[in-house]
């Protein structure tokens, strides 16, 4: 029987938006101090839909039987990210709560998974949505995949504080790189629709 993995994910979603929703509805009735448990709770519940969001992003790019090795190790690093956050947020494992200090290896490894995560869920939206049945949509495809793949490899080079990822030059870079992830996102759709599939491309004479 084969695994339901956009079933699976979604209804993970839907839970975890829920309860971090009632938990928010429910500090402000009662009107508790919002204190470490509450904060724990809260990440907890966010971080449970954010990486079901994500794994549901890949789970539609398997459910649809194409690059299926991409699609399961997205999946993989959502569950990754979620259950390295989750032990550093509750302090098990001794990775501490305090992610957030850039400082500690465990904010570097929950950063880390989180933009895997995310950039592997872009990329299967991207791949699920359009099939590339005409040049421009397959052109702007795959220079999109690129910006992405350039962008997440200069994040995870500023997270880890490498030298030349400190530089002024480098971070304008990111920028631009990042831009063009951005445009190449939003025009890639459009291109389905301006240039339909088997539609003639007009070339100069």
């Amino acid at each position: 029987m084969q695994t339901n993995w956009k079933r699976i994910f979604l209804v993970c979603l839907i839970v975890s938006l829920s309860a971090a929703a009632l938990l928010a509805i429910g500090v402000f009735i009662i009107g508790s101090p919002f204190g470490r448990i509450e904060e724990r709770i809260l990440f907890t519940s966010l971080l449970a839909g954010a990486c079901s969001l994500t794994g549901l992003s890949n789970a539609v790019l398997h459910s649809q039987d194409r690059k299926s090795l991409l699609a399961l190790s997205g999946m993989g690093v959502s569950l990754a990210a979620f259950s390295i956050n989750v032990l550093s947020a509750w302090d098990i494992a001794g990775l501490g709560w305090d992610i957030f200090s850039t400082s500690r290896m465990s904010f570097k490894l929950c950063a880390t998974l989180l933009i895997l995560a995310i950039t592997s869920a872009q990329a299967s939206l991207l791949g699920a949505a359009h099939k590339g049945e005409n040049p421009p949509v397959r052109t702007s495809l795959k220079a999109t995949l690129f910006f992405i793949g350039v962008v997440t490899v200069m994040l995870l080079a500023m997270i880890f504080e490498f030298h030349f990822a400190m530089t002024d030059i480098f971070k304008r870079a990111l920028g631009v790189f990042a831009v063009l992830d951005a445009l190449g996102t939003l025009v890639t759709p459009l291109l389905k629709w301006v240039v339909p599939a088997g539609a003639p491309v007009e070339t100069q004479p």
